[in-house]
């Protein structure tokens, strides 16, 4: 999927809400879309003066969220950092995280998705989104 469709999807997410697509928004949602990874506000907040095309800090937080909400973004809070990442294009998966160095990596397992799934039956629960962090010491910091 192009960045130019994600916008489209993020406009009429706007639009069904009463909302303004702003172009302070679009370059915000452009630039999670261009991310290759898991960014925080503040970096990306950074790409975008660097690229010259600033945008305020709580507009750049407000469109993550409203990015969120949306379902075409990501995030996951980890030691008081919120991470987000674009949603679509990009099939459901899972994170480990670095507890030394921050290093992310992703995953997808179909038995722990099926087994999930199973949770959520089990105890009457509607799904309506989950993630799971798990937490250690990568290769390169444990030197192995």
């Amino acid at each position: 999927m192009e960045v130019q469709d994600f916008l489209e999807l993020f406009r009429k997410y706007l639009r069904t809400r009463g909302l303004y697509d702003t172009r302070a928004r679009e370059r915000v949602a452009a630039a999670l879309f261009r991310s290759p990874g898991h960014v925080d506000a503040a970096t990306l907040g950074h790409r975008l003066r660097q690229e010259g095309s600033p945008a305020a800090p709580a507009t750049v937080y407000r469109t993550l969220e409203l990015l969120v909400q949306a379902g075409l973004a990501r995030k996951f809070v980890w030691n008081d950092r919120t991470l987000y990442e674009a949603a679509l294009g990009r099939p459901h998966h899972e994170h480990l995280l670095c507890t030394r160095c921050g290093r992310i990596a992703e995953f997808h397992d179909a038995p722990l998705e099926e087994r999930i799934a199973e949770v959520y039956e089990e105890r009457g629960f509607r799904p309506t989104s989950h993630q799971v962090l798990l937490f250690g010491i990568c290769p390169e910091c444990s030197g192995e």
